[in-house]
């Protein structure tokens, strides 16, 4: 019966781990919503050109890219790493990250990339194969895209090796001995 209930407290620590990055996702989507506010209070009108939302659109891509590469690498950090999880294993991922911060997030924004283009590669295949029915679809996506997001999670373990080697980074369990 141990063997059951094992698996839920492995669970723990990474499902603390994304409460606290949704918590803070959360946040950055109200500073995004207060500062596409003050853009269209400052500019006098409810709407904004076309120039400042696409401005506003890319720092937003860009740094939701920066923040999932965080979160990635933190939920790696709670996996790989004895007693880390929530915020300590954010700011571990970030310690982890240095110095590398911007190859990872070019790395991460490629795969969004690469996630729009299957998404409109699949609405091309809805559309020219009218007769598939919508669970067809989905029967090709979500083995697809779940092999991406493995192939992902599996790249970021290996980033994570690769980034403790290079930043000479102690993990927590070699400090404590």
């Amino acid at each position: 019966m141990d063997a059951f209930f094992k698996p839920s407290r492995n669970w723990k620590r990474p499902l603390i781990t994304t409460g606290c990055i949704l918590l803070l996702t959360l946040g950055i989507y109200v500073v995004y919503i207060l500062s596409f506010a003050a853009i269209s209070f400052v500019a006098g009108t409810s709407y904004v050109d076309s120039l400042s939302l696409f401005y506003v659109a890319a720092v937003k891509w860009i740094f939701n890219a920066h923040v999932s590469a965080i979160w990635i690498m933190s939920l790696v950090v709670t996996v790989l790493e004895d007693n880390i999880s929530g915020l300590k294993a954010i700011n571990r991922a970030e310690d982890i990250m240095k110095g590398n911060r911007i190859q990872i997030t070019l790395l991460v924004m490629l795969y969004y990339g690469g996630g729009l283009l299957i998404r409109k590669m699949f609405d091309a295949f809805s559309l020219i194969f009218e007769e598939w029915v919508f669970e067809e679809v989905w029967a090709l996506k979500i083995p697809f895209v779940t092999g991406c997001d493995l192939f992902l999670f599996v790249l970021f373990t290996v980033l994570y090796h690769e980034c403790k080697a290079d930043n000479k980074v102690d993990s927590v369990s070699d400090k404590a001995s």
